[in-house]
Parts: C-alpha cells; structure tokens; sequence
C-alpha cells in the first residue's frame, strides 16, 4: 500500500549520498512496510500512541523528511490538537507553536480541509490571496513546501496528517499524496476502533 511514497521520494529526495537504485530499493522499502503495516494488526489500544510515533520517526528517517504531523478536531469541530508529530534532527517542532489551535484561525486552509480537498504547496509565494494568513504563518515557520491531507471516515473528518519540508522545497506528486493519505488512513482507523473500545469501558 505504500509503493506510491517510494517513487514519491525517489523524485524528489535524489539528494541523498547514500540512496541505493533498483531492486535493492523497492525490496528494502517492503521491508519497511510490512514492519509497520504488521505492528497495527489487532494492536492494543494502550500501544497505539507508542506505534504511530514510531512509525512516523521510521518514515521520517527513511525518506529524509522534515517533518510529520498529525492533527485532530475536537468533537465540536472547533479546536485542531497536534495528536503525533516526527522532526529531523535540527527541525522544530510544531508543539510549542502549534499544538491546540482554534481551526477558525486558518480559514482557507479548513475550508480545503473540510471540503476534502488536498492542500499541495509545493512554493509558498504561489498561494492565492485568500490564504495570506497561512501564507504568513508558512513564511514564519520557514516552510517552503508543506502537503496537508484530510483524514475522513464515516462522512466526518477527523483531521489531517501533513509533511513540511524546510530545509529544500518538494514538489508534491499524486504517488505521493495519495501514500500519505494512505498512511493517514491507517492510523485514523485504529484511532477510530481505540476510541470505541474506551466508549466500552
């Protein structure tokens, strides 16, 4: 299910010294998935936190990505709560500017978000005018790039997983968005099944 996010960072991430080109690759990055798909199988709700970090950071590390959040919307809808988060060494993170924001303070960006819509920022400059506040907020936070995917199920949506890439920009393809939303899709669905199983208690 995540062959998509491995020509994803062959296109974009060729920077890496040490990157190997073929077979090798593919089976290399197999592994990689298999280890994280296997660890959600019938998890304990206790370890789900635990396991979603964990996965993140592996992500995080294979690919040489910046940076990995995930948010979720309160009940009401109003509040955006940053649930996981993986940084590069040298990145900050988004918990001490970020971490429970009111979502009405990004209008376009939840207007995408609850409209299911992809937000694919490949140059921040090329933001229309109605996102100058998050266009603000980007060029304060030094992101050059950033990907935003909505996480929906059972016709709500329960927040958004999204990657910021600080140190080079990224051009953003559909292999790759539609891995992320994958990844993201996994991780709500054992979210949804813990909470249910708390409901139960």
């Amino acid at each position: 299910i995540y062959s998509a996010l491995y020509a994803c960072h062959e296109v974009n991430c060729m920077g890496r010294e040490d990157f190997q080109t073929g077979i090798d690759n593919q089976m290399a990055f197999d592994r990689l998935v298999n280890q994280i798909s296997a660890r959600f199988l019938n998890i304990d709700v206790k370890l789900l936190e635990t396991e979603i970090n964990n996965s993140l950071e592996q992500i995080g590390k294979y690919f040489n990505l910046d940076r990995i959040y995930y948010y979720s919307f309160s009940e009401d809808g109003t509040i955006m709560k940053l649930s996981y988060e993986w940084c590069h060494d040298g990145v900050g993170s988004k918990s001490g500017s970020m971490q429970d924001e009111l979502a009405y303070a990004f209008p376009w960006m939840m207007r995408k978000i609850r409209s299911d819509e992809y937000i694919v920022i490949s140059d921040v400059s090329s933001l229309p005018e109605d996102a100058a506040f998050e266009k603000e907020m980007l060029y304060r936070d030094d992101i050059k790039s950033c990907l935003i995917i909505p996480l929906k199920a059972d016709g709500i949506v329960w927040g958004f997983i999204g990657f910021d890439a600080i140190r080079h920009s990224l051009v953003w393809d559909t292999d790759c968005i539609c891995a992320v939303q994958t990844l993201g899709e996994v991780f709500l669905s054992n979210q949804i099944n813990g909470l249910k199983e708390e409901r139960l208690r």
